[in-house]
């Protein structure tokens, strides 16, 4: 069983990477792309505000990541891989597994903390 979901978790970021890649032209190794799922519903209230201050979020972080964001009525298996069964959630993946996660409506200031501690992790 959690051989299986490992399996699921790796083809879900190989996937997931494949969509946008970028290259380097700077010679050294390539950090591990992180990828930031964002689970959501257009008719949730809560998951409007953390859409709308998300993008500021991430302009103002030193590391890049991959945004994807997960309609959890229309993707309802990738919600359920990553046992999410509260919106807004996000989570943090890189290939080796998740990274970080936070659930529920937030704030600028604890956006900024979730990803200060992913990247001190890193």
């Amino acid at each position: 069983m959690r051989i299986t979901w490992i399996l699921i978790v790796l083809t879900l970021f190989l996937f997931l990477s494949g969509c946008s890649s970028t290259s380097s032209d700077s010679g050294k190794a390539a950090e591990p792309q992180l990828t930031l799922l964002y689970f959501d519903a257009p008719w949730c209230a809560p998951c409007q505000g953390v859409k709308s201050t998300l993008p500021e979020v991430l302009q103002s972080q030193p590391e890049t990541f991959q945004l994807k964001q997960v309609d959890v009525d229309r993707q309802p298996d990738l919600a359920k891989t990553h046992a999410v069964d509260t919106i807004p959630a996000l989570v943090l993946i890189d290939e080796s597994g998740e990274r970080g996660r936070l659930v529920g409506q937030t704030s600028v200031a604890r956006l900024d903390d979730f990803f200060q501690q992913a990247m001190v992790q890193h």
